[in-house]
């Protein structure tokens, strides 16, 4: 919920919080209204789908740098064929921000934030 108040709020502190429970955070400014339950749960679920594109984005790049060295102009492949199934891979890797749409997850007893509705493009079995 902090986060979430940073974002509506930018550049004040203006609430004391006590845990994630709405009903008990303190509003201490009284020169701004208190943002209800439901503005804060939506500024989260936006935070959510954003650090989902983000985690998204992140393991894509970490993809696309692990093939990288294929793309050298004097990378032996060891046909036309193979080198465009890698080129098709890598062009499917950049579209998948557009095609895909990843889900946020967290897990209480391991504090782990992940993402999962992803079908990742199958990598090439050859160079």
């Amino acid at each position: 919920m902090s986060r979430a108040l940073d974002e509506l709020y930018p550049g004040k502190q203006c609430w004391v919080l006590y845990g994630d429970d709405y009903d008990r955070m303190k509003w201490t400014d009284e020169s701004i209204d208190k943002p209800t339950k439901e503005i804060i749960d939506t500024k989260i679920e936006e935070l959510k789908i954003t650090c989902a594109y983000e985690m998204l984005r992140t393991e894509r790049n970490k993809k696309l740098s692990v093939c990288d060295y294929l793309f050298t102009n004097d990378f032996p492949h060891k046909n036309e064929e193979t080198k465009q199934e890698w080129l098709n891979y890598r062009q499917s890797l950049r579209d998948i921000t557009d095609i895909e749409t990843p889900i946020y997850n967290f897990t209480e007893e391991s504090r782990r934030v992940y993402i999962t509705g992803v079908k990742w493009p199958t990598e090439p079995t050859s160079s």
